[in-house]
């Protein structure tokens, strides 16, 4: 009696999250959720109020696997192992940065889907992809600038220069106001990468400088941070909570860490002001004495038979279904021995949880599992060509003749691949996360493919 009495409470238990699963109001709130947090590209939202009051539930629902698991067009049927990537429209938008036909130097998709920030050597504009008009831009430099995650950075010899700027584009006209300006002084290294979070930026340098400038350009303090010598490799990703390294030591063996800003960084950064002096005023904080937020994660070990390993790409996603949680892709790639030829590539898959603010519970990190993927011998390994979407797919350009018609290929996380053409002559194909949309770019014209 007691087991009837527990199985039909189990089956209404069951009954009531069915039906709260069948409710339209709840596939509403949560596609504007996704939309709010620049998960789920607008451009596919139709109907009025955002399109969501003229979409029906199983409209809102391929909205949403469509977030978590990119396009339909991008997953294998059944157990094969090969799809065939659909474009099922595409928008084109003329541009001449600067006014003199200068080249197109580097292109984002800003996450509501209707936005494009262009740059050329000297300016940076926002464009409306809907109605293919520049709607901003900022002042021209004489000097050479460099596009950073929502923010742009100014590189001299011996000075790092970078701004904020802030554009209000709710509105016809856009609002821009700017937020900070800095000019690091005596900087000895070469500026990599930037990677851009809330009020931190995280610059990298070259491989020959073990080296990364974190900046809280709000509270406007700073710290560098330093690896070891045994360090050959490493890969930066920031969060709101969170600084995760993805660390390759000279054996060959690769290393997950994960380190809480709060606690760990932001409390040793030191102010800084528009003429720092960096190596003179910023001291230098080795990564080992940081402890991790979550216990460091052994990735890969190095190959007995002596070919090279290499990190392709680290990518840290907001989850999808979690305000709480983030998703990391960490793509590493096995070369053949001459090393210049791939022969897999492996991509390890994380769940990375914030402190949770209702229970207290303690940032957790977990692993998804490790995929093998082949991806095509002429696959080109710069890692401006090697892109990994929020639904773990990677989008790779691969190395044509002058002229040709360009291809990319697409590995779908299991395996399966998939590949498409685009005009010769185009520039490598840079990947919007949030619709796993392809932007190509030629000359001064932008395509963004969307795919089915």
């Amino acid at each position: 009696m007691q087991q009837t009495q527990k199985t039909k409470g189990e089956t209404k238990a069951c009954k009531r999250l069915n039906a709260i699963g069948s409710s339209k109001p709840v596939w509403d709130a949560l596609v504007a959720r996704l939309l709010s947090r620049g998960l789920l590209d607008a451009s596919f939202i139709s109907g009025p109020d955002n399109g969501l009051a003229g979409l029906s539930q199983a409209e809102l629902v391929d909205c949403v696997k469509r977030a978590v698991h990119g396009p339909v067009s991008w997953r294998p049927v059944g157990t094969e192992d090969t799809f065939e990537p659909r474009v099922t429209r595409s928008l084109v938008v003329h541009t001449h940065p600067s006014g003199d036909n200068t080249p197109i130097f580097d292109v984002k998709a800003v996450p509501d889907g209707r936005h494009l920030l262009v740059h050329s050597g000297h300016t940076l504009e926002c464009w409306d992809m809907q109605t293919g008009t520049k709607i901003w831009n900022s002042p021209q430099s004489a000097t050479l600038w460099r596009l950073g995650d929502f923010a742009f950075e100014q590189q001299e010899v011996g000075t790092l220069n970078f701004e904020v700027f802030e554009l209000d584009i709710r509105g016809a006209a856009v609002a821009a106001r700017q937020l900070c300006w800095f000019e690091i002084q005596h900087v000895p290294w070469t500026v990599k990468i930037a990677s851009f979070c809330g009020s931190l930026i995280a610059f990298t340098f070259n491989e020959a400088y073990s080296r990364m400038f974190l900046v809280d350009w709000r509270g406007s303090a700073g710290i560098v941070l330093f690896l070891n010598d045994s360090y050959k490799q490493r890969e930066v990703a920031l969060t709101q909570e969170f600084l995760v390294l993805a660390l390759t030591r000279d054996s060959g063996s690769i290393q997950l860490r994960v380190v809480n800003l709060a606690s760990e960084i932001i409390q040793r950064m030191v102010p800084i002001h528009q003429r720092t002096m960096l190596t003179r005023e910023v001291p230098d904080y080795g990564v080992s004495v940081l402890d991790p937020a979550v216990p460091t994660q052994k990735v890969a070990r190095g190959r007995p038979d002596g070919s090279d390993v290499i990190m392709q790409r680290l990518a840290v996603f907001p989850s999808v279904l979690s305000d709480e949680a983030h998703r990391i892709w960490l793509v590493i790639v096995e070369l053949e021995p001459l090393g210049v030829v791939p022969s897999a590539s492996k991509l390890h898959g994380f769940s990375l949880s914030s402190t949770s603010k209702s229970t207290g519970m303690k940032p957790q990190l977990g692993v998804l599992g490790v995929k093998t993927t082949l991806p095509p011998r002429h696959s080109n390994l710069a890692s401006s060509n090697w892109m990994v979407t929020s639904s773990g797919h990677q989008c790779i350009r691969t190395q044509t003749m002058p002229d040709a018609p360009g291809a990319c290929c697409i590995l779908h996380p299991e395996g399966a691949t998939g590949t498409f053409n685009f005009l010769p002559r185009g520039r490598p194909i840079m990947s919007s996360t949030a619709s796993s949309a392809c932007i190509h770019v030629e000359d001064e014209t932008i395509t963004v493919l969307y795919f089915d």
